[in-house]
Order: C-alpha cells, then structure tokens, then sequence
C-alpha cells in the first residue's frame, strides 16, 4: 500500500469527495482544504509528498497559495500540479512561473490523475536520490579539506613556531652595546620581525580552527 500524503486544495465539495475517493482507493493519504488558508494551516501539522491544488478558489487562490507554500516549506522538491477547468497559455504560464509542476484539466479520468501522480512522485524520488549522492559526495570532500586544514594547522603552529620561538629568544639575547651603529640598526630591524611572523601565524591557525570548528558544530 502506498501511504504518501497528498494534500488536496479544491473548494468544490463534490469534486474534493471524488478526487479524494479515487486517491485512498489506490493506497494515498488524502489531505484535503476548500482553500489556500485552510491548506497553508495542514502543511503546518503535515508534510505532504505532493500537493494537488484548485487555481479558483475563494479567500486564497491556488496561485497565491503555491507562492505561500513554495516559502513556508523546506523540502523543494514536493510536487505541485495545478487542477484547472482553465488551462490557457496564460494561465498555464502563469503558474509555471510560479513553480507548479504540472496543469491537469478538468474533468480528468482516474488513469490520468493517477499516471500524473506516479510521475511526479518518482521524478521527486529521484531527485532526492541526486540530491543525497551529491550531499554525500561534498560531505567527503569537505571532511578531506578539514583533514588537510588540521594537519596544516598542526604542522604551522608546532613546526614552524619552534624555530620563530627560538629566534624570538636569540634576539632579545643579543646585546646592542656591544655592536657597532650599523649592527645595531639591522638588528632593529630584525628584532620585530620573529613577533609579527608568530602573531601571523597564530591568526592564521586560529582561522583554520575555526572552519573545521564550525564543521564539527554543525
């Protein structure tokens, strides 16, 4: 049995009961709203697999309510598919434009509706199957990258801070009075530059840190 949840918009009763009947008979789990503000309600307590809606109905119609759903919802890709007594190239337009995934006419028979739906709900399939590949395939070259920053960070701050520590030491030895003036104004010089190559270094592995941190939070 097929216990994907559909999510019915259509503020005609009798034709909600039809549509609602051929769905559960073929294994569905209807949700149904006679409008845009009683389905944006269900979606709040439901996550729906697809979603077939009405374009003409009162309070919120079908256009306003796909533009409210494509933003409250997370999942991008639940299927849309506009039911319409109206499909012209404008109204078809229109909607696309706004995201809908298909336009069924009305009246349309089961095997129509039924084919629609299968359609949708396995290009859905599959594209959650390429969206999970690619999440995996990012999530090792991401784990390789954090790999790479901690062994540079490691390498940077025990293996290059070593020898900058000793030179930092040998430096504050050296005794300036006993130089000549020139020896004495190169060894200014050189005396601040071990001090700003450790705080650039310390910057820098802290920066390193702090990605593969953030990796770790998440």
């Amino acid at each position: 049995m097929n216990k994907q949840v559909i999510l019915l918009v259509e503020d005609q009763i009798k034709m909600a009961n039809i549509l609602t009947r051929i769905l559960q008979i073929d294994g569905y789990v209807v949700l149904h709203a006679s409008n845009g503000v009683e389905a944006l309600g269900l979606i709040k307590l439901s996550k729906p697999n697809i979603v077939l809606c009405d374009v003409n109905m009162p309070e919120m119609d079908g256009y306003l309510f796909l533009k409210s759903f494509k933003e409250s919802i997370t999942d991008k890709t639940v299927p849309f598919l506009f039911l319409t007594a109206n499909a012209s190239y404008t109204n078809v337009r229109e909607g696309m434009n706004l995201g809908a995934d298909d336009y069924l006419c009305k009246p349309i028979n089961r095997k129509e509706l039924l084919a629609a739906i299968t359609a949708r709900l396995n290009k859905k399939t599959a594209l959650q199957r390429d969206i999970e590949k690619l999440t995996e395939k990012y999530a090792d070259e991401i784990a390789q990258r954090d790999s790479c920053l901690e062994e540079i960070s490691w390498n940077v701050s025990h293996v290059l801070r070593a020898p900058i520590a000793n030179m930092m030491a040998i430096v504050n030895l050296m005794d300036t009075n006993n130089m000549n003036e020139k020896n004495g104004q190169l060894l200014g010089l050189l005396k601040p530059l071990p001090f700003k190559l450790d705080v650039a270094i310390r910057e820098n592995v802290l920066r390193i840190n702090s990605i593969t941190t953030k990796k770790t939070d998440a």
